[in-house]
């Protein structure tokens, strides 16, 4: 009696599932390609590691259930008609195919996920076939393998055939018989011959080949193992991070041209001097030459007057060269700021690019900070600051403005403050009376002109510092600001910016920045807090 088939409702019901999971293996296949390849061509090693920690939770949660119901959807469809799985070829073959993809899938696949997330995670570069492929099992030669045993004098191996080397006593009987053999010959040489002599020869031993000195040009040496084609080869130990100076200027700014960044001379100029620049030489093979690794620190002492206050620090141009991406150098570089920083509060904007790495080291995120781009579309400063006065700034105001960004900012940055009237374009203050209530600076950045810092009471301070270093610039400005001052977005929108780059303020250390964000209305820069 023949199997019982199924009803019609269970087989149209059984056929599409069959399809759809057999699709849905089909795109997730071709998901993880598009990651495998996505993590090889990156020049993020953060990237590269997320795409193959990507690749790992696809193939577990999806890949290896998917594959598993297309294999017995479809032998319940060809058990349940009379298709059967073998009366016909096709129906056959295609059992056998989908019973090998599924072993290569769960079996082989998953390993060289892992191996391949593994080396993204320690910097080194990874194969796009080795997620895919896992790598051949390298055995290291034994004592007892034919590859590492020793010749003989007469050139054969002592293993070869198959045959195993005589002990001690099989030698001893092999003598032994050997002079009973030859008893009745002639103990001397033949006639007509002289004799000769054959100096007597022994056979190495394990010891003695392991034992030899490598320099020695007669010393055997132990076999070695193939390596894989794949295998990345070994690096050389990296040269070490060394504090820059204002000489080092130029290969900063061609380390940044190398990333795609603007040549930002008039920025880097203020770091390497308000703050404490390091970096990576390249290599001696390194053809290049100059920098391939660099970050600024930019610290800020306690408040005065503060008892047990911390000192705070910003991370600022962490860059590393393409040529020498993903290969652990970038977090080489942030964990030496770590040590450099001590027990500092220690705060950055991230990009969503570098984000992974700053919390894999333990930094938090805060608030996202939005870039405000584009000309000022006003023109008559009055409008905006008929209620709150503002004007230049002179010498005279500098020891009021450094009390309100104390204030503020939690932090003392008298040396930053100090340089700012020369390095900024324009410095302008709101004043009520004798008290000043807020501080704006406006300071050149190649075709740009950036607003930066600024320091108010209130909103309306703000917009009137803004508008007023706005009306007087000449080209496109760039305006930085906290996510949370939404009216205030609003109403650079309305004046002609628009937003288009967004970063995040991570700090690590301490559960905040002792910077009070709601009189923050824009940093000095990201680069400087």
């Amino acid at each position: 009696m023949g199997m019982r088939h199924l009803s019609r409702p269970a087989r149209r019901a059984l056929l599409v599932v069959h399809v759809t999971v057999s699709a849905a293996w089909l795109g997730l296949t071709l998901a993880l390609l598009t990651l495998a390849v996505a993590g090889a061509a990156g020049d993020s090693p953060d990237a590269a590691e997320t795409a193959y920690r990507a690749m790992a939770t696809i193939t577990d949660r999806l890949v290896a259930p998917v594959a598993l119901l297309t294999l017995t959807s479809g032998l319940a469809l060809s058990l349940g008609t009379s298709w059967g799985p073998a009366r016909h070829r096709w129906v056959f073959t295609k059992f056998w195919l989908t019973l090998a993809a599924n072993g290569a899938s769960i079996l082989l696949l998953r390993p060289g996920i892992d191996a391949a997330a593994a080396e993204a995670a320690a910097g080194r570069p990874v194969n796009p076939v080795d997620p895919l492929v896992p790598r051949p099992s390298r055995r290291r030669p034994t004592r007892s393998s034919p590859r590492s045993r020793c010749s003989s004098p007469g050139g054969r191996h002592a293993g070869a055939g198959g045959r195993a080397p005589r002990d001690a006593r099989g030698r001893e009987r092999g003598r032994e018989r050997g002079r009973k053999r030859g008893r009745g010959r002639r103990s001397g040489p033949a006639r007509g011959r002289k004799p000769v002599a054959v100096p007597p020869t022994r056979r190495p031993s394990w010891a003695s080949v392991t034992s030899s000195s490598p320099s020695s040009p007669t010393a055997p040496t132990a076999p070695t193992a193939p390596t894989s084609p794949f295998s990345p080869s070994p690096l050389p130990p990296a040269p070490p991070v060394r504090r820059l100076t204002l000489a080092d200027l130029p290969a900063c700014l061609d380390l940044a041209a190398d990333r795609g960044w603007s040549r930002e001379e008039h920025k880097w100029r203020l770091l390497l001097t308000a703050g404490q620049g390091y970096g990576i030489d390249a290599p001696a093979d390194d053809v290049r030459g100059g920098l391939i690794g660099a970050f600024v620190l930019t610290t800020y002492g306690p408040p005065d007057g503060v008892p047990g206050g911390r000192p705070c620090v910003c991370v600022s141009m962490v860059l590393v060269a393409r040529r020498h991406a993903r290969r652990g150098l970038g977090l080489r570089l942030m964990r030496h700021a770590l040590r450099e920083a001590g027990d500092a509060t220690v705060f950055l904007f991230a990009t969503d690019l570098g984000r992974p790495l700053y919390e894999r080291l333990g930094f938090t995120p805060l608030t996202p900070v939005d870039t405000y781009t584009g000309r000022f579309a006003c023109a008559c400063p009055g409008g905006h600051t008929a209620d709150v006065p503002v004007r230049d700034a002179t010498a005279a105001d500098l020891p009021a403005v450094r009390a309100l960004d104390t204030a503020v900012f939690g932090a003392d940055r008298t040396h930053l403050l100090a340089r700012l009237p020369s390095f900024a374009d324009r410095l302008a203050v709101a004043a009520s009376g004798t008290e000043t209530t807020g501080f704006a600076a406006a300071w050149p950045n190649g075709d740009t002109t950036v607003i930066g810092p600024v320091v108010a009471e209130d909103e309306t301070t703000a917009r009137a510092l803004i508008a007023h270093l706005a009306s007087r610039t000449e080209g496109p400005i760039r305006f930085d600001t906290h996510a949370h001052h939404r009216d205030l977005a609003v109403w650079l929108r309305a004046h002609g910016l628009a937003g288009g780059f967004l970063s995040t303020l991570m700090v690590h250390g301490a559960p905040d920045v002792p910077c009070d964000t709601r009189r923050v209305f824009a940093p000095c820069s990201v680069a400087l807090g």
